[in-house]
């Protein structure tokens, strides 16, 4: 899964670290104000003279920055006690008195109900609001941190301000930041630390008409997400290190917020506390909101190890419907490397040649984070707030402005006009988003790049439109006549339900939406298509090629009855992301409503270090009833490996829902934190996929024990369990990939073989199949359980951990497989008194091919049957005889050779299953128990046929 093997921040840190040593060229930090002018000028009296100048800038920013002498006053009134009443006339926010016109001010929230409003909003009570009336921002404080950041101190809540009210909604979320340094020729080696806040202080409170500043000390922690995997690469390359250690710096970060912008600067000044001199630069971790989008235009970009790094920008935005944010270096040609959701930025011509701090110095770099109403103002705001340039030299902004009118000249509202620019890689980079008013009017400012630009234009039910290059004067673009589907899609009694829908223009999937259980229109341009709806994989399909009129609209009538019986079966889906996972911008509602559109059941939440409850997704789109969820969470440990645990009993009060905390644990460690916490399933996740965990540590199947016998060469401690068999489900397939193993690649594949090791050496490990899923979709495959009740309405989350714990699952990639052994199946212990027969019932939709089910015992491959009718419902109904010689795990599997139907992605069936079913346990020697055979190789053929 490229989402997860790209592991968020990690992974992307190695590429920047990869890149450092390239340039020599560097760029003085930008002033921000006289205290930043004196600062420089001291540090330029240390370059001129070679001399040690360190009480020199002490004394710059003691008289440059004096702190405040005595009680900080409120800007507006006193501060209310606590406890008492929010007044209903003024935002939670401003509880202790609103930005007065013309001023700015900083003060220590003290209300626990004193917040921003927004879905990303994570101050509160005990963190420090820097505002005026144009833009508050919120810096967190020393306690319970609710980021997906480790430590305090960094900005994690901004809002565009009318005066006492937020313009739109927070959906900025967290900036963390970062210092390190690198060794160029061997990267893994490097070393990359976060700020870790320890004191704060208000040096300037704004109330003389000047400006807010917040100064937070602190030191350099450890990036547990880039430290491990830095490790884990030195590891691989033959070369192991020791974790980093700390760097022996005090880190300053002022916040400074002017009486009249709405750009905070950040100014964050390393001081070198070592005797010699060292080289460090500065990055920050940006964290946009959940449901935002991201837009940057750069001059050029790198590609490192397939990542690719976009230099030259101006800033980097982020914008929703009602608000924008954009991050920057004042002075400074930025950077950006875009990872799973979190976005590095860094001045790359400062890191190919970090600077050169010498003891008892101090170097000042200059951030700015500005907030808007829309992309436009924070465009505009950056520019004003850094007239010197954003890219190290002085650039124009150019006005793009127009009208979107329809055929007859009537303007066309709500539509999205993104400019773009041509890529070196022959695409186009959105690098503004306009949107028009109830006119169809547009205007906006972007930098003056040259000839190139186009503008796309995106209006609801209409084609698009290229404007190609983009008018250099305020012109009109005409867009086509709307259309639209009003679609009913409901099952066997008529009764509405959830569904996929996919549009397709010959082989060209045109769009795909999920349903949501209600008749609904949706906005769709004019032209013949071929519509394709399905639910997951036990509804029948419905094709049906239709015209969607100009100016008008079509209606779509769908029974989709459930054809496969699964009665005593749910289904789940326990790996899947949405928006309060770093690397996801899916919403909770989105999410469900694809899950339930594939015919999910229960769906486990289980984003990054949250436990978020999915269950509010549901209520927002009108699922209620078709599908319900659980509580969980990817332990994100890069070392030992991703863990899901579920189901959590959520704890609202707790930040971040109490996720686990697993830095610095063990794997076993990591498995008892995960059930202390009060989770009964730990799930091992894609232990194998880029040589992940179970590479590492070359887990041996013949013994179930870890070849590796050296923890400290993974970064761990020398006493670290490298193996610990207290987990109770595997990810048998992380999507619609081959399980089994490849001769080619014999320690990044093979998860069969591991999962059945588990089964000889006697630990009963449920097998799973998820989609691990991060974009808008759903994915496969999926995973049956047992359960008492086939309604979701009904369902209990005990119902799924007894399911797992006991072994009674199925994985589906499209089909499903009903198999008993003396009455018994997946997860019972079969006691046949005479021959042992397998009873095999294998159903999929007609358009699914089932060609072959093949038997495993003790992993050996025991029998191969043909499907009696692959294009039927039911594709074998039979009784196996099953020759053993003593007590066996019994595993099936069926196989297809055709590609899925639309609607149902699609993979190589000859290779990975439509199903497998977990183990049958067979007591042969009729002792009342199942006797694993201990530790041996599989013998097995893909495809068997």
């Amino acid at each position: 899964m490229p989402a997860r093997l790209v592991a968020h921040l990690a992974l992307g840190s190695l590429v920047l670290l990869a890149l450092w040593g390239c340039d020599d060229e560097t760029a003085d930090p930008t002033p921000a104000d006289a205290t930043a002018d004196a600062m420089r000028d001291a540090m330029d009296a240390i370059d001129a003279s070679g001399d040690d100048m360190g009480d020199a800038i002490a004394d710059a920013m003691a008289d440059g920055m004096p702190l405040v002498d005595g009680p900080i006053e409120p800007d507006a009134e006193p501060d209310a006690e606590p406890d008492a009443a929010l007044d209903p006339d003024r935002p939670a926010l401003f509880h202790a008195g609103c930005p007065r016109p013309g001023r700015a001010l900083v003060r220590q929230l003290a209300h626990p109900d004193a917040r921003v409003e927004g879905p990303d909003a994570l101050g509160g009570a005990g963190d420090w609001l820097l505002a005026n009336e144009h833009a508050a921002f919120v810096i967190t404080g020393d306690g319970p941190q609710r980021t997906y950041y480790y430590y305090p101190g960094v900005p994690v809540d901004a809002v565009a301000l009318d005066g006492c009210r937020q313009v739109g909604q927070e959906r900025f979320e967290e900036i963390g930041w970062l210092v390190g340094a690198a060794r160029l020729q061997q990267f893994s080696h490097s070393t990359l630390r976060a700020f870790h806040g320890t004191d704060w202080q208000i040096v300037q409170d704004g109330r003389d008409g000047g400006d807010a500043r917040l100064r937070v000390t602190g030191v350099d922690d450890t990036q547990w997400l880039v430290e491990n995997e830095l490790l884990r690469a030195a590891y691989r390359e033959g070369d192991p290190r020791a974790p980093s250690v700390g760097l022996g710096v005090e880190l300053v970060i002022d916040y400074v917020l002017s009486p009249d912008s709405p750009v905070m600067r950040v100014e964050i000044g390393i001081h070198n506390l070592n005797d010699d001199g060292l080289a460090l630069a500065t990055l920050a971790m940006a964290q946009f909101g959940d449901t935002a989008s991201t837009t940057w235009f750069e001059d050029r970009q790198l590609d490192a190890q397939g990542f690719t790094v976009a230099r030259g920008l101006p800033w980097i935005a982020s914008h929703a419907p009602d608000g924008a944010w954009a991050v920057a270096m004042a002075g400074r040609s930025t950077s950006s490397a875009h990872i799973s959701g979190v976005d590095a930025l860094f001045d790359l011509n400062e890191l190919l040649a970090a600077p050169f701090i010498r003891a008892d110095q101090t170097r000042v770099t200059t951030w700015l984070l500005a907030v808007g109403p829309d992309l436009d103002g924070v465009t505009r705001a950056l520019h004003a707030a850094n007239p010197d340039g954003l890219r190290g030299e002085p650039y124009m902004l150019g006005v793009i402005e127009g009208r979107v009118v329809d055929p007859a000249g009537v303007g066309v509202p709500d539509a999205t006009v993104t400019v773009e620019l041509p890529t070196l890689a022959e695409g186009w980079s959105p690098i503004h988003v306009l949107r028009t008013d109830a006119d169809g009017a547009f205007t906006g400012m972007v930098p003056d790049l040259g000839d190139g630009l186009r503008l796309r234009v995106d209006a609801p039910g209409r084609e698009p439109v290229v404007v190609e290059p983009a008018p250099a004067a305020p012109g009109t673009v005409e867009v086509g006549p709307a259309g639209a589907i009003v679609h009913r899609i409901t099952d066997a009694e008529g009764a509405p339900m959830p569904a996929l829908v996919e549009l397709w223009q010959g082989n060209r999937r045109a769009v795909r939406w999920a349903t949501r259980a209600v008749e609904a229109r949706e906005p769709v341009a004019p032209g013949d298509y071929q519509i394709v709806v399905t639910r997951g994989f036990e509804h029948s399909r419905h094709v049906e090629d239709i015209t969607v009129p100009p100016d008008g609209e079509v209606r779509v009538e769908a029974a989709l009855p459930r054809v496969v019986d699964t009665v005593g079966w749910l289904t789940t889906d326990t790996h899947a992301h949405a928006s309060p996972s770093s690397d996801s911008v899916v919403s909770l509602a989105e999410r469900v409503a694809h899950a339930a559109a594939a015919g999910i059941e229960v769906a486990v939440g289980t984003d990054h270090e949250i436990v978020s409850d999915w269950n509010i997704g549901i209520a927002e789109a009108g699922l209620v009833g078709h599908i319900t969820a659980l509580s969980g969470q990817e332990v994100t440990a890069t070392t030992p490996e991703h863990i899901n645990a579920y189901p959590f009993e959520r704890i609202p009060e707790a930040p971040r829902g109490a996720p686990v905390v697993w830095y610095g644990l063990d794997i076993g460690a990591v498995y008892a934190a995960i059930h202390d916490r009060g989770a009964p399933i730990a799930q091992l996740n894609h232990p194998r996929s880029g040589c992940n965990y179970m590479c590492l540590i070359d887990y041996d199947r013949l013994t179930g024990t870890a070849r590796l016998d050296d923890p400290t060469l993974l970064g761990m401690a020398a006493d670290a369990a490298l193996w610990s068999w207290d987990f109770q489900a595997f990810e048998l397939m992380n999507g619609p990939g081959s399980p089994f193993l490849d001769p080619g690649r014999p320690t990044t594949t093979g998860l069969f073989e591991d999962w059945q090791s588990f089964l000889n050496h006697g630990h009963r490990v449920t097998a799973v199949g998820v989609s691990d899923v991060h974009r808008l979709g759903q994915g496969n495959p999926i995973t049956y359980f047992t359960a008492p009740t086939d309604d979701p309405a009904a369902f209990e989350s005990a119902m799924l951990a007894d399911a797992f714990l006991g072994g009674r699952a199925v994985v589906s990639a499209g089909a499903f497989i009903d198999a008993t052994i003396d009455g018994q199946g997946p997860g019972g212990l079969a006691e046949p008194d005479g021959p042992i027969e397998l009873t095999v019932r294998v159903q999929a939709l007609p358009e699914i091919d089932v060609r072959q089910v093949v038997v495993y015992a003790n992993c050996d491959q025991v029998a191969a049957v043909e499907a009696d009718a692959p294009d039927a419902v039911v594709k074998l109904d039979t009784v196996i005889p099953l020759a053993l010689d003593a007590d066996a795990h019994v595993t099936v599997a069926a196989f297809g050779r055709d590609a899925m139907p639309r609607g149902l992605d699609s993979y190589d069936p000859r290779a990975t299953p439509r199903a497998i079913t977990n183990a049958i346990y067979v007591d042969h020697d009729g002792d009342g128990a199942f006797t694993a055979p201990g530790g041996k190789a599989c013998a097995y053929a893909i495809p068997a046929r």
